[in-house]
């Protein structure tokens, strides 16, 4: 089983995923979560950690199993530290947001 999630990438994360700013992903429930519960957000970070084509762009969106400091992530328009964190449960059309605050000048 999967969930469908809608994911989006502003501030520049857009790079690393082929330019795209949206785009639906179909994770798989891990064999300790059911259809019903979801996926949890490390889960989705490990799903999107395999679709980096460049080895060096993972450190632009991902520091170990969670987001870089700098990454804002919102879960359904809600910082996700408001909602659990990487802990986070997400379900089917649920809508995901990576926005790095990070600018060079």
């Amino acid at each position: 089983m999967s969930t469908r999630l809608f994911v989006e990438f502003t501030g520049g994360l857009e790079a690393i995923f082929d330019n795209q700013k949206q785009t639906e992903q179909h994770v798989a429930t891990e064999s300790s979560q059911t259809p019903q519960e979801g996926v949890s957000m490390r889960t989705l970070l490990r799903h999107l950690g395999k679709q980096i084509k460049k080895p060096q762009d993972v450190q632009l969106m991902l520091a170990g199993d969670t987001v870089r400091p700098g990454v804002l992530v919102l879960v359904n328009e809600t910082d996700w530290e408001l909602t659990g964190g990487i802990d986070t449960m997400l379900n089917d059309g649920d809508c995901v947001a990576f926005v790095s605050t990070l600018h060079g000048g």
